[in-house]
């Protein structure tokens, strides 16, 4: 069964959602490492502590290169 969703009120403009480019959120900046605590914890799952603790610097220096483009 196929629903239509309610049509706006006479006189209010139909909201969009937006598409392109505005539907993705922005993460200029942003260090991809740090922003995602689940894979931290899902590399401290994997890895053992000594080699976590060895990668972090290159991990978060990784995380860090797609912010700087």
């Amino acid at each position: 069964m196929h629903l239509r969703p309610p049509a706006p009120p006479p006189g209010a403009a139909a909201l969009a959602p937006p598409s392109g480019a505005a539907a993705v959120p922005d993460s200029h900046g942003l260090n991809l490492w740090r922003a995602d605590p689940v894979l931290q914890r899902l590399a401290g799952l994997y890895l053992p502590p000594d080699l976590l603790a060895h990668l972090a610097p290159h991990l978060d220096r990784l995380g860090g290169r797609p912010a700087a483009r």
